[in-house]
């Protein structure tokens, strides 16, 4: 006897397949006795776009009031060496230094700018800057014209470090970095002390890190 060619049973299937009722094709597959039931509660409902939460509606709280006039003075002070060299270079020798080389002036003019305005657009990017914790998530904002918002799965977080420089502790603030499994960083800087404290013990304390690992 002939065995049947390996293309006779795929036009089999097709054949049944285009006479199958639409009943029995949009039926969920029965689950043998073998097979894990669903958890109790649990659904996979579609969502309309409009009823899902708004991370951007989260109430978000900003760093200290000092975080930004610290920073400001920090980088301005660090950058004025700098800004006299340029003005020094400028009014003693700027005019044969523009006869010789008059893009030159102008790149030293361009930088003087630049060193003045980098604190400014440091101290606006700090009043951007904003986080919230709710339970099950830490959101953070950041960019004054890059807008950023950030938000981190608490589930996710498998390390949570505090961190206080020589000015931070100075002034009793920190800086609070959660680091997930992908190896990515999530820094909030200019927390109070005490804040940063409880918020790492609220994330380390965490249900969901608990029960994961």
């Amino acid at each position: 006897t002939t065995a049947p060619h390996p293309t006779h049973f795929l036009a089999q299937d097709l054949i049944n397949y285009a006479y199958m009722d639409t009943d029995t094709m949009n039926r969920a597959p029965d689950l043998s006795p073998g097979d894990p039931a669903p958890p109790d509660g649990f659904s996979n409902s579609p969502l309309e776009a409009a009823g899902l939460p708004k991370v951007e509606e989260l109430p978000l709280q900003p760093p200290a009031p000092s975080y930004k006039w610290i920073n400001l003075v920090v980088l301005t002070l660090l950058l004025s060496p700098l800004m006299a060299g340029c003005v020094v270079a400028l009014s003693l020798w700027g005019a044969e230094i523009a006869a010789a080389e008059p893009a030159f002036i102008w790149g030293l003019w361009g930088l003087l700018a630049l060193l003045m305005l980098w604190p400014l657009w440091q101290f606006g990017a700090n009043l951007v800057k904003a986080y919230g914790l709710r339970e099950r998530d830490v959101t953070l904002r950041s960019g004054l014209f890059l807008r950023g918002l950030t938000t981190q799965p608490i589930l996710r977080i498998q390390h949570v470090e505090l961190k206080r420089g020589p000015l931070e502790r100075w002034f009793g603030l920190a800086t609070l970095k959660l680091f997930n499994a992908g190896n990515h960083t999530v820094a909030i800087p200019g927390l109070p002390l005490e804040r940063a404290k409880a918020m790492r013990q609220f994330i380390i304390d965490h249900g969901d890190i608990n029960h994961h690992g």
